[in-house]
């Protein structure tokens, strides 16, 4: 799988080489999870130089040549291509002063459209990384109880995904309680749940490097008529969105039809953010669904 990658890679590659720095495009590469390392692509020849802590396990599993990092002093590029969005500006110059004569191309997120289109291996992936994202969130329902902090169900939930097989969360567990959830990336604290509140539950469980991503409302009571009908009426374009949703429908479209139906119910000022976004190795990944968005399914 790692091989067949590279190689789609080496095709994109016109002019010299191009060099992969970014550790989440490196684990996609080689199925290695590097803090810091290089790969060298072109059409001819890749190579993976690293450091001396990950200089075994990348020769033992790397799907190419394996170097260290001080053996590419040895190496001549006339052109390097590199991940523009990714490199620091610290970076970029510390690059210049290693490669004094080399050309140097910027090629933002040069892996972007690889990465997009993902294969059975990583649909399967996904599939189980919200699988159990549900099961956590279910588990944290189960827990609604009057006294219970927000804080305590956000470990409760990282708890129960850890146990039943996540490598991490997607990202710090939002769990709000009453007019915390007004507050789309509030972080849990020591608020307690109080009859008649609303909960917000927004969480991701990571499997296999795959994340997971998904946010559930829920009525611990009674609560006033209006956040009732704000419900119903995202449930109501939710299944709008999902009921267009066809190959060869642009992602802006989409994002017009729900922000139109949004809009004629007087909340269109509320809507302030995109549609949706890709998800995968990153738990924001491209394409970002929003107005005005060319890409097409």
């Amino acid at each position: 799988m790692f091989t067949q990658r590279i190689k789609r890679l080496q095709k994109t590659v016109k002019d010299g080489v191009l060099f992969i720095d970014d550790p989440t495009d490196l684990y996609y590469l080689t199925g290695i999870h590097f803090s810091l390392g290089r790969l060298v692509c072109s059409q001819e020849r890749v190579m993976l130089f690293v450091d001396g802590r990950y200089i075994e396990i990348a020769k033992r599993k790397a799907p190419c040549e394996v170097f260290l990092n001080s053996e590419i002093k040895k190496q001549k590029f006339p052109i390097i291509s590199f991940d523009s969005a990714f490199l620091t500006y610290d970076r970029f110059i510390a690059l210049q002063k290693e490669f004094p004569e080399s050309k140097l191309v910027p090629s933002p997120k040069p892996l972007k459209e690889m990465r997009n289109v993902k294969d059975a291996n990583e649909i399967a992936l996904m599939k189980r990384a919200q699988q159990l994202t549900r099961e956590g969130i279910g588990h944290v329902q189960s827990l609604l109880k009057e006294g219970v902090s927000e804080e305590m169900l956000a470990f409760e939930f990282e708890f129960f995904c850890r146990k039943n097989g996540a490598s991490a969360l997607s990202f710090s567990p939002i769990i709000a309680f009453g007019e915390n959830s007004a507050y789309p990336h509030h972080r849990a604290g020591r608020d307690t749940l109080k009859k008649d509140q609303i909960v917000l539950i927004d969480v991701g469980a990571i499997v296999e490097g795959y994340a997971g991503d998904m946010t559930r409302v829920e009525f611990f009571g009674n609560v006033s008529e209006r956040l009732q009908q704000d419900y119903l009426l995202i449930k109501q374009v939710q299944k709008k969105a999902v009921s267009h949703v066809k190959p060869g429908l642009h992602f802006g479209e989409l994002d017009k039809i729900v922000r139109g139906a949004i809009e004629k119910a007087g909340c269109g000022d509320l809507f302030t953010h995109g549609l949706s976004h890709g998800i995968g190795l990153d738990v924001h990944e491209y394409p970002r669904l929003a107005i005005g968005h060319r890409f097409a399914l």
